[in-house]
């Protein structure tokens, strides 16, 4: 992996800090419904997995309006986000859905304006996007690790070292960001903008309900398999995140050469053999193995460049307001559907991976005539991506 410099090495470095404060949370929040949800733990784990994405409905607005006004007001109110995480320390588990879309609110602005920054140094190229991005992986690694060792020793009050490292991102991120914005095109021709990406964003959004219902019931099975905390959130966020980290320039590649709409099929397929595998598996070796693959560093560049290299440059804060909306859709339509099924796991699996098959034949839709903007060349301050 060539090195990164400049702006990138910045922006990379908050998404290790971000990324690692949520692999945190993420850890702990999953331990602690597991443990003091009881049996009602599966429906406590997808429907905090809905509200997180839930809000995100609201990313496209946000994203566009950090795209025209600028990212440092939206990066510096990521700092509000963090402060909801680390309220979480001192709530009752009864309330962590709640507060969990609270923080999901503010992340469709914050996060989007982090990700418009990262798309826009990666110029629509799939191999510079995954160079900087595979920070991330970097840092949900290690969060896992220390999330699993945090909860041990501080229980929930854990999430306030979960918070910090969030607000550090968001502060790095500042350091990275033109003091200037308002170059966005306007709203109507950024609305036929959309348009081309119709049907990559209804795959996504498919595909997204499909994850909500495996990573929300999945990541229950895999805690009642493992009993020590720290095996759980090593195997839960640490083993995948150090395999995605190593992939992620694979992943890369992979999407400049075959297209992002064939990567994108090629892992629901993949993650509907994982469904599959959780469902009628009870071994912790298994499922541990069948967690760990290193699958989404190819949806995620694929998601990315699908819909980064069909907007101009200066709507890639809209781009990644639309890649976090399509969470949103997602997650909406998981709270939904779990609304209609009895909770039993193997159900939950079943509705991922029909989900998945709908994801995959929304793919179909894709025009190759949609607007494509291809790759643009590096910015000055990225040399070496």
């Amino acid at each position: 992996m060539k090195a990164v410099r400049g702006r990138a090495a910045r922006l990379s470095l908050a998404l290790l800090l971000f990324w690692a404060g949520y692999s945190i949370y993420y850890t702990i929040t999953r331990r602690a419904v597991e443990e003091g949800a009881g049996g009602g733990s599966y429906f406590l784990g997808v429907l905090m997995s809905g509200a997180e994405e839930a809000p995100l409905a609201a990313s496209i607005v946000l994203g566009y309006l950090a795209d025209r006004t600028g990212y440092r007001i939206p990066l510096a109110l990521g700092l509000l986000e963090a402060g909801i995480v680390a309220s979480m320390a001192f709530s009752p588990i009864e309330a962590y859905p709640l507060l969990a879309g609270a923080a999901s609110l503010v992340y469709a602005l914050s996060y989007s304006a982090l990700m418009g920054l990262v798309l826009g140094e990666s110029g629509g190229s799939g191999f510079r996007y995954s160079v900087i991005a595979a920070f991330g992986s970097l840092g949900w690694a290690l969060g896992g690790f220390a999330g699993g060792a945090v909860y041990s020793r501080l229980g929930t009050l854990g999430l306030a070292v979960a918070a910090a490292l969030m607000a550090l991102s968001y502060t790095v991120a500042l350091s990275a960001s033109p003091s200037r914005g308002g170059a966005a095109p306007g709203v109507r021709d950024t609305v036929a903008a959309l348009r081309g990406v119709a049907s990559i964003f209804a795959s996504l959004s498919t595909g997204w309900a499909a994850l909500g219902f495996f990573f929300g019931a999945a990541s229950i099975r895999l805690s009642e398999a493992l009993e020590s905390p720290v095996a759980y959130g090593l195997v839960l966020t640490t083993l995948p995140a150090l395999l995605g980290f190593l992939a992620r320039p694979a992943a890369g590649r992979l999407v400049d050469r075959v297209g992002a709409v064939a990567v994108l099929a090629l892992t629901n397929s993949a993650y509907s053999i994982l469904a599959l595998a959780f469902g009628i598996s009870t071994s912790p070796v298994l499922l541990a193995l069948a967690w760990s693959l290193p699958l989404y560093p190819f949806r995620d560049a694929a998601a990315a460049v699908a819909v980064s290299s069909r907007l101009e440059r200066r709507l890639q804060a809209t781009a990644a307001g639309l890649l976090s909306a399509s969470e949103s859709v997602g997650g909406a339509a998981t709270l939904a559907i779990a609304l209609l099924i009895d909770g039993r796991f193997g159900e939950m699996m079943l509705a991922s991976i029909a989900l998945m098959l709908a994801s995959t034949l929304l793919l179909a839709l894709d025009s190759p005539r949609a607007p494509h903007r291809g790759p643009c060349p590096p910015r000055r301050q990225a040399p070496g991506l």
